[in-house]
C-alpha cells in the first residue's frame, strides 16, 4: 500500500523536518512496522514535494475479504483512524487503490450499522486524472490523482 503525505516542513529547518518525519513514522507504525519513505515531487510544471510512504506487512492484501471478514473490518478501522490523524497533523494526503477498499469499507460497515455476514467486492474501476506521460504506472506518485470506483455486495445485496 502506498500513501502520499503534504510535507508541511519544505524549505523549513532540518529540526522541524526531523519532528515531522518522527511524528509521521510513529503514526505509520500503528498500522504497519514495515515502511519505507521517500521524498517525491508530483508536481506536474511546478514543484509540490511530498513524502511517498511504502507500508508492507498488511497480510490481507491479495485475500477475499469474505475470507476474514474480522480481520479486514479490524484493517479498515485501524486505517481510518490513520488517515484521520494523519490529516490533521499533516494536511492533505493521497490513497492508492489498496488503502481505497479499507476506506469503503469503514463506509458499508458504518451504512450498515456493523451488521456484516457477507461482503464481497464484485466492481472496481480506476479513474486516472494525468494528462501527463507516467515515468512508473505502479507508483503512487506518478498517477496521486487517480478515483478508484468500487461496488460491492454486502449481506447479499448489492450496494
Amino acid at each position: 500500500m502506498e500513501l502520499i503525505i503534504a510535507d508541511p516542513t519544505y524549505d523549513h529547518s532540518d529540526r522541524d523536518r526531523d519532528k515531522f518525519l518522527s511524528d509521521l513514522k510513529t503514526e505509520l507504525s500503528s498500522i504497519s512496522l514495515e515502511y519505507e519513505l521517500k521524498d517525491v515531487d508530483i508536481g506536474f510544471g511546478a514543484d509540490w514535494p511530498v513524502i511517498l510512504a511504502i507500508l508492507g506487512g498488511l497480510f490481507l492484501f491479495g485475500k477475499p475479504i469474505n475470507e476474514n471478514i474480522e480481520g479486514w473490518l479490524k484493517l479498515s478501522n485501524k486505517f481510518v483512524s490513520l488517515m484521520k490523524r494523519m490529516r490533521r497533523k499533516f494536511g492533505p494526503y493521497r490513497i492508492d487503490e489498496n488503502g481505497a477498499p479499507l476506506i469503503a469499507i469503514d463506509k458499508i460497515v458504518k451504512k450498515e450499522k456493523g451488521s456484516i455476514s457477507t461482503i464481497e467486492k464484485i466492481a472496481y474501476t480506476e479513474i486516472p486524472f494525468n494528462t501527463f506521460p507516467l515515468k512508473d504506472s505502479k507508483r503512487l506518485d506518478q498517477h496521486p490523482d487517480n478515483i478508484y470506483v468500487q461496488e460491492y455486495r454486502v449481506n447479499d445485496e448489492r450496494i
